[in-house]
């Protein structure tokens, strides 16, 4: 047996119509007022191009079949973010726990050895690793939006497979 989380397809269709408001916003404050300052337009574009990457992920995701995250009798992957973990082995894990950034909940992850972690590997991704653990404490963060259940139940099924070396034998090996 695999443990897969999947991102509820009503999520992401509300997370990509809150895009595009702000792509609209964004885009009428750059291009649709003459009145506004040329700082506003300035920030105005910048957040038209931002939002506007955003929905484009969302979109993505909406249409795609992958999976979020998968649990297996050697560790989990997480693909549930647009900067994901990939392969966490359940022997790096060093600590499970649930955050909040404004009023976004995270189940954040963090590990025994981060330059581990896959996709650290880019300057850009240690970077953006360094800046969620000064904010959220963790290096992975799985959003609350992606995945089909609540994050205290993630956050159960994660810390007994995690600590429970022996329960893992219900898992399957992702790579057979």
């Amino acid at each position: 047996m695999l443990i897969v989380v999947r991102a509820p397809r009503y999520k992401l269709f509300f997370l990509f119509v809150l895009s595009a408001v702000m792509v609209a916003a964004s885009a009428w404050l750059a291009f649709g007022s003459p009145w506004v300052m040329l700082l506003l337009k300035g920030l105005g574009l910048f957040a038209t191009c931002f939002f506007g990457v955003c929905g484009g992920w969302v979109l993505s995701r909406l249409f795609s079949h992958r999976i979020s995250i998968i649990l297996d009798r050697n560790g989990l992957v997480d693909n549930s973010s647009a900067l994901p973990g990939g392969r966490i082995p359940w022997d790096q894990i060093s600590r499970v726990g649930i955050t909040k950034v404004s009023d976004q909940r995270f189940l954040g992850i963090d590990v025994e050895d981060r330059t581990l972690l896959a996709p650290s590997s880019s300057a850009f991704r240690r970077w953006i690793d360094d800046y969620n653990v000064a904010i959220t404490g963790y290096p992975v963060n799985i959003p609350s939006t992606t995945i089909d259940r609540t994050l205290e139940e993630l956050q159960a099924l994660i810390v007994r497979y995690w600590q429970e070396p022996k329960a893992r034998k219900e898992l399957e090996p992702l790579d057979r």
